[in-house]
């Protein structure tokens, strides 16, 4: 402790200074606050600083009513911790250090233990608890550690309750004692982390972000005697209460200014659905049959045959909406309609429903006063004839109307409640009506006792009485009482659809939000309805209702606080048991099977069954289509029973979830599970593990499913290694990535500059790591970018480099891993034989000799497209069909093993398979809509049409597709061979000088990038059209080169196309003999339909005689 005068530092017990002797300030046991040396009580928190500190004095334990005590204790989740959006409030006196040191220390301890006193029952009236007592004021939670709803408007009605003891207060010591007591009160809501709970109820809140500092920050700037509150509070409670606009503030470590409203009183809503109707409702829809069913138990009842019927269902599923407009149909037929609603908070209004139904039965309004609401109460009975006069008193007193002076009703204490409810169910039914309870599910035990005898009552009258609560409400008590119970279900897709076009008006730009809001909204009206308010209020939508604009960009629908106070409130109310199964479910994602649970868990399966049972019974969770799996029924819910979990907890139950599906895998990790695994582990917060997962999972997304996700894949996967401690291990998996991105430059929408800087950081992180293996990695990866570019002999140069490397290290692995990009190569380049002999180990097994299997069906696959090209179609159609067998069974999707089957039934003379796979192609890409792959899947049912005759469609598409594979599309690699497919289409529509363009470019392309297979192409189809226009000498020519690149290639399947063409140049009918001979020759040794091809190429032949 320092010295306020020589600044010496004594220890922390010290009365007088060690130094110069003076006496020191005296710290208070209680709240730590440094006192004057000669103070007796604490001048911030009134503690007597002779005594030591009390253990119970002001602790939450003793401060907090016990029926909210027990609800906290009893609360797993309340002791360990969790996350919640809830409402801060700060109070504090204005000016409390003058007003101490004004009457003296045992006095201000007296007016602070009643001023918290009044705060404090006002924040446990409405269920709130008091957080902690900052000397001369309080900070209170409302939401935490109990979950409500409606935590902001318990917050602003809990304020006005103390504003309005405290002036009463306030009133008195200016009277009495001549002091000017005012206070402050700040508000403000958003998500906090409540810590564990201790055995004393003693909390510890961390803030996230600004949410507990705005509250303080507006308890600060608020002026004394009013209350202050934020934005985020104030859209939660517009309509309930009256509010003030005061502007915006600017807010340390915000970027906008907040804006701020003053507090000045309740509002005239008492109801979500007296919001909406202020706002204006949306057009009912969905409830057809349920309102029908109402209309029925009505026109009994008019008949004489009173009843009381129950309307059930979730919050916010339009139970309220659907009585509303059974009242408002009443109400046109001059039935009479009284209503009232339960609230939340019960404990705080007892009766409250009934003295809301009383109301509505003598039409008092909120603005009459005593003496009006008395007339109208006696007058209301002396029309009806009743003689109350001895009850007169007993409705006054419960209606808080009865004049001061007056004497007191008569009725024993222990007898007016059941004299109460007598009276009123003699009179209610007496005519003919509808009486409404709303949100019985909010009920005290008294309200429940009259709700059940007012059901009884009606049974004799003209009079229909409607209930409505939600589903976990316990209504046995109701059992013989409620003649009919309607279940309200979610509303249908179209539904839905209907409500939000309602909302959201005809835009056509709002497509994808509607798409967004359809999904989330999982059927229930009140979040698409509150959703499209939010996303007004937030700026992603402008205009009005049912005539909006698109705003900002959408990215995700945020789930409005009023939604995800009404959901994490109902996961409140479960057991313990039941809440953790569902936090636990949640982790795992909105679907999971009760095995994994199980497995996570450890929790008998007895105990699991009733669990899951009891959230199916809630509709928290519902069956899918396999057995002993589930659905979260709300996808909601999934995301608030997650969020609600503190990180810590989360990410325990995420590596362990991670280490199961591991030990599941049996090695193999190019399945959907890895895309799993990343999404855990790094959710588990091991970056090294998600990465590496990460890596697996785009591979997966790139080859298993032809998705341009497998690039953001990467790219996320370079930003996780970032955060990967071992330098070492962060550079290995770094270049990794990175390698990864220039792999998926080659089929996919890359940028160049993202690929050049991919390629250049990888470089110089391997310098640092010097480690071979990953330099040959990136050497693969960097030769199909090569490719893609457009030169296959540099792609075959570095993929050559890469294999050396791996072969003087014995890593066959590595070449195993990549052999679809260096057969890619080696194919382009025209190198078919070497291509399929260099993956050879020496003294080895050749790699394709033995079955067709989940290990090694991708490569196969891509060697039968190179055995289609050397001469073998029926061999590679044998492979590629075996290899499509085993994707099929593995449910991936690889649409080019169909479009290489078209190339196949070309070849090999099989037309009508072509049709056929090129459209399973066709299929296949739009799943996951690849550019490079859609471009492939077209051009072969361009190809398709084109063997089956229809060249007018083979163009079209053929031209459609064409910007895929010119330069800087994704798939440029393949342009040559696009240019000559379209060639041949112009050819045979018999638009010869379009074909020669086509053609031409064609030979360019492929020249200009070493494609030597795609030149064949090329030159056997321009030979074509220059011998259909007159030029023999140059079709000649291309043939020639055709022949010697037939020689160079191993491409011998161009051969007898070639054969057919010189025989149709031929004018000595022997030497065409002699070469149609020889072409079918060849035909019948690649196992080739000979009729099939001879035919299509006499009629070819025809053809272009008759264009020449």
């Amino acid at each position: 402790m320092h010295c306020p005068d020589c600044k010496h530092d004594n220890p922390a017990a010290s009365r007088f200074c060690n130094n110069c002797g003076s006496a020191l300030p005296l710290a208070c046991a209680q709240c730590a606050h440094h006192n004057p040396a000669t103070a007796r009580f604490c001048n911030q928190c009134g503690h007597d600083l002779s005594a030591p500190k009390q253990a119970d004095a002001r602790a939450p334990g003793s401060y907090t009513p016990r029926h909210l005590s027990e609800r906290i204790l009893t609360s797993r989740s309340a002791l360990q911790g969790e996350r919640k959006r809830v409402t801060v409030l700060f109070a504090d006196v204005k000016g409390s250090t003058e007003i101490a040191e004004a009457v003296g220390d045992e006095e201000w301890h007296e007016i602070l233990d009643r001023f918290f006193a009044i705060l404090s029952h006002g924040v446990h009236r409405y269920e709130g608890t008091v957080n902690q007592y900052t000397g001369d004021g309080i900070m209170a939670l409302f939401g935490a550690p109990i979950a409500h709803e409606d935590h902001a408007l318990r917050a602003c009605k809990a304020a006005l309750d103390m504003q309005a003891e405290l002036r009463r207060y306030a009133d008195e010591l200016r009277i009495s004692k001549g002091l000017n007591l005012s206070v402050r009160t700040g508000i403000n809501s958003g998500e906090v982390v409540v810590g564990k709970i201790g055995d004393d109820l003693r909390m510890d809140y961390t803030a996230k972000g600004q949410t507990v500092n705005l509250a303080a920050r507006m308890e600060q700037i608020a002026e004394p005697g009013r209350i202050y509150l934020t934005s985020y509070t104030a859209s939660q409670i517009a309509g309930y209460v009256r509010l003030r606009d005061l502007g915006s503030l600017p807010i340390k470590g915000l970027s906008e200014p907040v804006k701020v409203f003053e507090l000045e009183g309740h509002g005239a809503a008492k109801t979500r659905l007296d919001v909406s109707r202020a706002r204006g409702l949306s057009h009912l829809v969905g409830r057809t049959r349920e309102l029908e069913q109402l209309e029925q138990a009505l026109q009994q009842a008019l008949a004489g045959q009173g009843r009381s019927i129950a309307v059930v269902g979730d919050g916010g599923i339009g139970k309220s909406r659907l009585c509303y407009e059974l009242l408002e149909r009443a109400r046109t037929r001059n039935i009479a309609v009284y209503s009232a609603t339960g609230v939340p908070y019960a404990n705080a209004v007892p009766l409250y429903p009934v003295l809301g139904l009383l109301r509505s039965f003598f039409a008092i309004e909120e603005q009459d006063s005593a003496i009006e609401q008395r007339r109208k109460i006696a007058g209301t009975l002396a029309l009806m004839g009743h003689d109350c006069r001895e009850s007169l008193q007993l409705l006054f007193e419960y209606l808080d109307v009865a004049e001061a002076d007056a004497t007191p009703s008569a009725v024993p204490a222990e007898q007016r409640q059941q004299h109460l409810f007598e009276m009123i169910c003699e009179t209610l039914p007496g005519q003919t009506s509808i009486i409404l309870i709303e949100d019985l599910h909010w009920a005290d035990a008294a309200s429940e006792a009259f709700v059940q005898a007012l059901s009884q009552a009606i049974s004799n009258s003209r009079s229909l009485l409607v209930l409505n609560y939600r589903p976990d409400y316990q209504d046995a008590w109701l059992a013989g009482q409620a003649h009919q119970r309607i279940a309200l279900q979610a509303l249908g897709t179209a539904e839905v659809a209907q409500l939000i076009d309602q909302l959201l008006g005809p835009e056509a730009a709002l497509g994808p939000a509607r798409a967004r809001l359809c999904k989330q909204a999982a059927g229930n009206p009140f979040f698409v309805e509150e959703a499209v308010r939010s996303l007004a209020e937030q700026g992603y939508l402008s205009g009005s209702s049912g005539a909006y604009q698109p705003g900002r960009t959408l990215d995700s629908v945020v789930i409005p606080d009023s939604v995800q106070g009404l959901l994490a409130a109902r996961i409140d109310r479960l057991e313990d048991a039941d809440k953790d199964v569902l936090a636990h479910a949640a982790v795992i994602g909105k679907s999971f099977s009760a095995t994994r649970l199980q497995q996570l868990m450890s929790i008998p399966e007895e105990a699991l069954t009733r669990s899951l049972q009891t959230l199916q019974y809630g509709d928290f969770i519902q069956p899918a289509e396999c057995p002993q799996d589930y659905d979260f029924y709300h996808p909601l819910t999934q995301e608030v029973a997650y969020r609600s979990q503190l990180r810590e907890r989360r990410a325990d139950i995420h590596a362990r979830l991670a280490q199961a599906i591991e030990a599941e895998l049996d090695g193999r990790e190019h399945d959907e599970r890895s895309v799993l695994l990343a999404h855990h582990w790094e959710r588990a917060g091991d970056h090294a593990k998600a990465t590496q997962w990460q890596l697996q999972a785009a591979l997966f997304e790139g080859v298993m499913r032809e998705s341009r996700a497998a690039a953001q894949r990467y790219r996320h996967a370079i930003r996780l290694a970032d955060g990967i401690e071992d330098p070492q291990q962060r550079l290995r998996l770094s270049v990794q990535a990175r390698a990864g991105i220039l792999r998926t430059a080659a089929v996919f929408d890359v940028p160049e500059d993202e690929s050049q800087s991919a390629y250049t950081e990888a470089r110089d992180m391997l310098a640092e790591l010097n480690d071979p293996l990953l330099e040959a990695e990136l050497l693969i990866a960097h030769g199909g970018l090569q490719l893609q570019q457009g030169d296959a002999d540099a792609a075959v140069a570095q993929t050559s480099k890469a294999m050396g490397i791996a072969r003087k290290l014995k890593h066959a692995g590595l070449i195993a891993r990549f052999r679809i990009p260096i057969l890619l190569a080696y194919f382009s380049a025209g190198r078919l034989s070497e291509g399929l002999e260099v993956l050879n180990e020496p003294g080895q097994t050749a790699w394709y000799e033995g079955p067709i299997t989940e290990s090694n069906f991708l490569s196969r696959a891509f060697r039968a497209l190179m055995l289609n090209y050397m001469g073998q179609p029926q061999e590679a159609r044998r492979q590629l069909l075996q290899a499509i067998a085993v994707e099929g069974t593995a449910g991936r999707t690889v649409s080019w093993m169909h479009a290489n089957l078209v190339d196949v039934a070309r070849v090999g003379g099989r037309y009508d398979m072509a049709m056929r796979e090129a459209r399973h192609a066709v299929e296949r890409v739009e799943q996951f809509g690849s550019p490079f792959f859609r471009a492939v899947a077209y051009r072969a049912l361009a190809v398709a049409h084109g063997l089956n005759g229809n060249w007018q469609d083979s163009r079209k598409l053929l031209e459609t597709y064409l910007p895929e594979v010119q330069r800087g599309g994704s798939a440029h690699q393949f342009e040559a061979v696009h240019l000559a497919h379209l060639a041949e289409a112009h050819l045979h529509l018999g638009e010869i000088d379009k074909a020669r363009e086509r053609a031409e470019q064609a030979l360019r392309s492929a020249l200009n990038s070493h494609s030597r297979i795609w030149e064949c192409q090329a030159r056997w189809i321009l030979a074509r059209i220059l011998r259909s226009s007159g030029e023999p000498e140059q079709a000649l020519q291309h043939l020639d080169a055709l022949d010697a690149l037939i020689q160079t290639t191993g491409a011998i399947s161009f051969q007898p196309f070639a054969l057919r063409e010189r025989a149709a140049l031929s004018h000595d009918p022997a030497q065409k003999r002699a070469l149609l001979t020889q072409a079918e020759q060849l035909f019948q040794a690649m196992d080739a339909d000979v009729s099939v091809l001879c035919s299509q190429s006499n009629a070819q032949m025809a053809d272009d005689t008759a264009i020449s």
